[in-house]
């Protein structure tokens, strides 16, 4: 198994609560009397996003590195300050930066091979 399968298998737990271990993390659809309920559902579209290019990564399909990760925690830990849920959401974070940075090393191994291939076509 690719690191990139690792760490997408680590990143869809976290929306399948049916396989996760009792108290462990699970991120949830927030309800809408959550106040922070527009913020948590942003996070969780761009965390799909990386989801969506882990899986074209996959699949061998094209695919554009999302830019979601560890640079969204301050804006996590302030968006969710006294939210419960503050920890969880900081942990889909760090999931995802996990996942954008196999993408990252997918791309520079296909480069790689793109620019070999071409340097071979020529000679």
């Amino acid at each position: 198994m690719s690191q990139l399968e690792h760490e997408m298998i680590a990143l869809r737990l976290l929306f399948e609560p049916w396989k996760t271990a009792p108290h462990g993390t699970v991120i949830w659809e927030p309800e809408a009397s959550d106040p922070t309920a527009q913020f948590k559902r942003s996070v969780i579209a761009k965390a799909k996003e990386v989801l969506a290019a882990g899986d074209s990564a996959l699949a061998g399909s094209g695919f554009k590195i999302p830019q979601f990760g560890e640079a969204d925690f301050p804006a996590i830990q302030d968006a969710l300050a006294t939210d419960p849920e503050q920890r969880n959401f900081i942990e889909l974070a760090a999931a995802c930066e996990s996942v954008s940075r196999s993408l990252a090393r997918v791309a520079a191994q296909q480069f790689v091979q793109a620019d070999a291939a071409s340097r071979h076509s020529l000679t």
